[in-house]
């Protein structure tokens, strides 16, 4: 797994007030243990989000590696032979794609990146065939615009499994507290967004990055070798 591809940010000032307090409310319920996060001002939130959405303003992340605990499971579990986890790399590289759709550039990602595969690896695993059959259809398409649409399917099945919360949850400690949650709480709002105009946006921008569609595709392929 080399670094994960970016794309560029996707700027939009059609998001509705509700919208914006329906992600707030939504990243709350991920992290109720958050201190911070219980007692800001959700009116202070909801502008700094809104403020960003609409802005060409990126955050750009040198995300900080594992525990030394988890790096040394990875190496010793033989994890990264399963068929789950080659799947969870798919799945990883797609949610960060949608980041990076919403204004987050990470780099230093390897380390982190494998991780979160073995973590959705682990959800992947209970509902196998469905998986397969997004990386399969990922492997079939043919133009750059079905492979993008193949992308984000992948990317709202993750969201609807609840995944976006663990790689939100993963890249905290890289960044600024109200970077992370002005991201997190973006990238809800724009994941819910596309989820009910059936990915156009983002579709129409992966479409434009040959490079790193064929940087998910290659991950996709050695799915489908490990899992026959």
């Amino acid at each position: 797994m080399s670094a994960i591809p970016a794309i560029n940010k996707h700027e939009s000032d059609s998001f509705t007030n509700t919208q914006v307090k329906d992600a707030i409310n939504t990243f709350k319920n991920y992290f109720p243990d958050d201190p911070e996060l219980a007692k800001v001002s959700e009116s202070e939130l909801e502008q700094k989000v809104e403020e960003f959405l609409k802005s060409k303003q990126v955050f750009t992340v040198e995300l900080k590696p594992p525990s030394p605990e988890v790096l040394k499971a990875l190496a010793v579990e033989g994890v990264e032979d399963t068929c789950a986890y080659t799947i969870g790399v798919v799945i990883v590289d797609c949610i960060f794609m949608i980041l990076g759709f919403v204004g987050l550039h990470a780099t230093n990602s390897e380390a982190i990146a494998k991780a979160a595969a073995k973590e959705v690896g682990e959800v992947v695993a209970r509902s196998l065939p469905k998986w397969m059959k997004l990386i399969q259809a990922l492997k079939d398409a043919g133009s750059l615009t079905e492979k993008a649409k193949a992308i984000f399917n992948i990317g709202s099945a993750a969201y609807s499994a609840g995944m976006f919360r663990g790689i939100i949850a993963s890249i905290k400690s890289s960044m600024k507290w109200w970077d992370w949650v002005i991201t997190g709480v973006a990238a809800v709002a724009q994941i819910a967004a596309l989820v009910l105009t059936d990915g156009a946006a983002f579709i129409a921008e992966v479409a434009l990055n040959a490079t790193a569609v064929a940087y998910v595709v290659s991950d996709s392929v050695k799915a489908g070798q490990t899992c026959g």
